[in-house]
């Protein structure tokens, strides 16, 4: 359930400020590490979706380069989930590769390493990719998804008479008048990735492309036509591939057939035509007989992505596919950037679900993606459509009452279908045209011509609300043969804040003034007096500073870039009173000599409702809607988790605050009670900002933040409640943050038998199949860590004041008691007031999760009560104990009842404070055992500016104050040698001096 997202490069893109931040300098435009969407922000965990359909029997394994892939190494995985594979028992490891005619070259690198694995058991693709993710020796695992076909049903069959006269949309896209520049190339080959082509069709047949190599090709045995990746199917649902790419399924369920009629139908002398009649046709099936959509009778795409490697490896200049679904893949991106370098274009429907939502393989980064028009040049009711969509063309009827798209069906038949099934195959057609006049195009050139030269339809009635989301325009043939035109964009756009130090460490922007980074670049012909203007049309909250970039001439066919840095770049203003979770949408408008226009769009993500706590070995992000570590569950992209050590991977997976007075009465942003458990319950709403100050009055870094539960309904309790965190960088207080939480009565009447608690579900290890969770009653401390050991780390969650304790441990995946199928609110309130019963997790590793909850409480009306957490992570038990210690005596409360003890356990060099700093700083380290301790200074180029010890030390607390007043400023790294009888460690920090 941890899945991805990713933002397109294309002419959109979504950022988040400035989570995507910088001091302002020179080096910061020339950093090759400003990514859209920000490195803080952007964490893909992995990239299993609840709402996929995944093939039965197979997942996608990429090793990590250093291993030898085999079965054997599969079970290189802690014991639980050696058991679930044991279970599902792999047989086979396929590689990739090996559906490559050249096994090794530069461009197919991507798909090194990356194994299709085949299993006999009964083990849910799902729970066999969860069990390998804990294989440390594999870089990412995935089920192999399926997805299903975009047309939106067959409309009226046609007769065989004056068929082209009844094809509106080579009208509307003025085919007829690019047929006197071009008909299409034989030698420019679009592969049709579907379900299958009846290529013995008359009006196909004459362009079925037959493959030149068919008797050596030893990956494809006898691939004349193409091939056939799923064949029938046997009893067992296994493919039984085969080299007759023809469709399975009668009329009028032939897909494919019809979408190829679409591309390069011949049209003469009887028939329809497609829009690029002179191409080739290569016949890609990547459906299998007997795996259909029940609630409609259509194949599913099975091998989609294994056909776009094939058509790329067989030289397919374009490749149309008419298919796809929800969410994201690593392995179908890397297959798109694999025939992407290959010189394969890659256009796809971007699908009938009418929403904005995520699309594949649409919206991967290099694909042409299309929405669909009715025969008014009007978006059709049923068309996804986002910023990522590039083009639309014509999709069918909007309706009813028109016919659809004609094309061919069965082995002579012809019929009216719709959808962006039928869009997708309209604009490859024109790509093909583009390619058949410039066969040296790249991918990018070929999806830059057919974009630049589209026609603008957003003034028409019906699509005037869509601006800019159903791509540039509507494609045109004429235009595409015809126009010479650069195609400029600004790729890689990042953003760079000049005074990120004083905005509470990326917290919120308002007031602070944003310069927008990128690469200008240059796709087709050459431009010269080329300007790009930057504006937010009507948007009170942005004021531009700098709206003028003046680039002047500019190379074409993307030889040509310019940077845009210092004195040459986009500013604007942040407004003091932008609201909080504020979208602002930006217009770069480019022109250039000989009335060249062009435009992009890109999205800010201004004042995001989240802080970021950063000062010691914690690092974690608090929301205002009452969530710990990510906001954006399940798929765990916003934010950073709860991280210790920075440059570790986050511990934890999901973090809430919880409140309950009865079963009935519980309120919570958890994850719900849905059977997928892929929403979160949405009972609080934020008050104001999330503000967080770098030095507070009482600790190093503080975060306020507040937030009731008025969305929630009859489960309502009537409370405000108000987060106060302290965070300290000194000594012994580097493993913990403290969560202060003022519950406030908004009631006229007592609040009785309140329960409130944070509930945690902790992955320690790799995606938390192999936790142990448990219980200290001297601390008030439930914790957590690995059975593998590995990570060595500890995560600990300890109430501290306010309530008696309360703790609950669930073993997520449970059939009773978890909660992989749903948290419910009666499930919720056992777990915030059941006593301190359910304490460990048992004897077997399993994925778990915790409550810890103070209660019961009374709340006068109008009045208030506190209930104050520790959130710790220290290398073992005592140092979480060490942790929570410390941490009560910074709150002001006496130590628990373990005294903290008087020797360090281990040995440890913290983080010098204050940091960055001018000229001193202070430098704290702690050791274990007697040692001979070097403590020294390096620059950046590692040459030794000082040593600050070198001696022999007893056991203990130790600091040095450092005075780098004769420094420059820079980047400095310390570093700690402690040699004993019992260990030698070394430990480096980097630090900053800032004059």
């Amino acid at each position: 359930m941890k899945s991805e997202m990713i933002h397109r490069r294309m002419h959109h893109a979504i950022l988040l400020v400035p989570l995507v931040t910088a001091i302002f300098s020179a080096n910061v435009f020339a950093s090759s590490k400003l990514i859209t969407g920000g490195p803080r922000i952007y964490k893909p965990q992995s990239t299993i979706d609840p709402r996929k359909m995944a093939l039965p029997g197979v997942v996608v394994v990429k090793f990590k380069p250093s291993v030898v892939p085999s079965v054997q190494e599969l079970y290189n995985v802690p014991e639980l989930q050696k058991r679930i594979i044991s279970e599902a028992n792999p047989t086979t490891l396929k590689s990739v590769l090996s559906l490559l005619k050249v096994k090794i070259n530069k461009a197919s690198e991507v798909l090194d390493n990356i194994y299709l694995v085949q299993y006999s058991g009964t083990v849910t693709p799902a729970m066999m990719a969860q069990s390998l993710m804990d294989n440390a020796d594999i870089e990412y695992v995935e089920p192999h998804y399926i997805y299903k076909v975009d047309d939106m049903g067959p409309a009226v069959t046609a007769s065989a008479d004056t068929l082209i006269a009844q094809q509106w949309a080579l009208r509307k896209v003025n085919a007829f008048s690019a047929w006197n520049i071009t008909k299409g190339s034989p030698s420019i080959v679009v592969g049709i990735v579907d379900t299958g082509v009846n290529w013995m069709h008359p009006d196909l047949y004459p362009n079925i492309w037959h493959n030149p190599n068919w008797q050596t090709d030893t990956q494809y045995p006898a691939d004349s036509i193409g091939w056939d990746f799923g064949g029938l199917g046997d009893a067992n649902g296994d493919p039984t591939p085969d080299n007759n790419p023809k469709e399975d399924f009668p009329p009028p369920d032939e897909h494919g057939t019809h979408v190829a009629g679409i591309v390069a139908a011949v049209g003469d002398p009887i028939g329809t035509s497609g829009v690029a009649p002179k191409c080739e046709i290569m016949a890609v099936k990547a459906s299998q007989a007997n795996m259909v959509d029940p609630s409609t009778g259509e194949p599913y795409i099975v091998y989609g992505f294994e056909g776009i490697i094939y058509a790329a490896d067989h030289h397919a200049k374009i490749i149309n596919c008419s298919w796809g679904g929800v969410g994201y893949s690593q392995y179908e991106q890397d297959v798109i950037t694999y025939a992407e370098s290959e010189g394969s274009l890659v256009v796809a429907a971007a699908g009938n679900d009418g929403s904005t939502e995520f699309d594949t393989p649409a919206y991967y980064k290099g694909v042409l993606s299309v929405a669909a028009t009715d025969s008014n040049d009007v978006k059709t009711y049923y068309t996804n459509y986002s910023y990522n969509v590039s083009v639309c063309a014509p999709g069918g009827s909007n309706t009813g009452l028109d016919p659809g798209i004609l094309s061919t069906i069965g082995t002579d038949q012809y019929t009216y279908l719709n959808g962006t099934s039928m869009a997708s195959p309209c604009a490859a057609g024109v790509a093909a045209l583009v390619a058949s006049l410039h066969p040296n195009y790249t991918p990018e050139q070929i999806l830059e011509q057919v974009r630049v030269s589209s026609d603008n339809i957003y003034g028409l009635p019906g699509n005037t609300g869509f601006f800019d989301q159903m791509g540039y325009g509507l494609v045109d043939a004429y235009r595409a043969v015809t126009v010479l035109s650069p195609g400029v964009q600004v790729a890689s756009i990042a953003l760079g804040s000049s005074i990120m130090p004083n905005n509470g460490g990326g917290i919120s922007i308002a007031g602070d003034t944003v310069h927008v980074l990128g690469t200008v670049t240059d796709y087709l012909q050459s431009v010269s007096g080329l300007q790009l203007t930057l504006s937010s049309p009507n948007d009170p909250y942005v004021n531009i500073v700098n709206s003028s970039v003046s680039v002047g001439s500019l190379q074409g066919d993307g030889s040509g870039t310019y940077n845009l840095g210092p004195g040459s770049t986009f500013s604007f203003v942040v407004s003091s009173n932008a609201p909080v979770d504020y979208m602002a949408t930006f217009l770069i408008s480019i022109t250039g000599s000989n009335g060249y226009t062009d435009y992009q769009t890109f999205s800010v993500y201004l004042n995001p409702d989240l802080g970021f706590l950063d000062v010691n070995n914690i690092v974690t992000t608090v929301f205002g809607r009452g969530n710990i570590g990510f906001g954006d569950y399940p798929n765990n992209t916003l934010g950073d988790g709860f991280v210790y050590k920075p440059d570790n991977s986050s511990l934890l997976f999901e973090g809430a605050f919880m409140a309950g007075t009865g079963p009935t009465k519980v309120v919570d942003v958890a994850r719900d009670s849905t059977p997928t458990a892929a929403e979160e319950d949405s009972d609080f709403i934020p008050i104001g900002n999330v503000a967080v100050q770098p030095q507070g009055a009482t600790a190093d870094q503080e975060a306020e933040l507040a937030f009731s539960d008025s969305g929630a309904t009859s489960n309502r309790i009537g409370i405000e409640v108000n987060l106060h965190t302290l965070a300290y960088n000194r000594d012994s207080t580097q493993n913990f943050i403290i969560f202060e939480y003022d519950i406030h009565n908004l009631n006229s009447t007592t609040i009785n038998n309140l329960f409130a608690g944070l509930f945690l579900d902790w992955d320690i290890s790799s995606n938390g199949g192999s936790d142990f969770a448990n219980f200290d009653r001297s601390y008030s401390m439930g914790y957590a860590y690995s059975s593998t050991g590995y990570p060595p780390t500890y995560a600990a969650c300890a109430l501290i004041s306010g309530a008696p304790t309360n703790y609950t441990v669930i073993d997520n995946p449970d059939s009773i008691n978890g909660i992989y199928n749903g948290f419910t609110k009666l499930h919720k309130w056992q777990a915030l007031s059941g006593g301190t019963v359910d304490t460990s997790s048992g004897t077997t590793p399993t994925d778990i999760s915790m409550v810890v909850s103070g209660g019961p409480v009374s709340i006068a009306a109008g009045s208030d009560t506190k209930l104050a957490f520790v959130l710790a992570a220290a290398d073992g038990v005592q140092g979480l104990q060490n942790a929570v210690n410390v941490a009560r005596e910074m709150y002001g409360l006496p130590a628990g009842i373990t005294p903290r003890p008087s020797l360090p356990a281990f040995a440890e060099l913290y983080q010098n404070y204050p940091n960055p700093f001018n000229p001193t700083t202070e430098i704290g380290y702690q050791l274990s055992s007697v040692s001979n301790v070097n403590l020294r200074v390096f620059d950046v180029l590692g040459r030794e500016v000082a040593t600050l010890v070198n001696q022999r030390q007893d056991p203990g607390y130790h600091n040095v104050t450092f005075d780098a007043s004769k420094l420059a400023s820079g980047v400095y790294f310390l570093r700690l040698t402690a040699v004993s009888d019992l260990q030698t460690y070394v430990q480096s920090r980097k630090m900053v001096v800032l004059k």
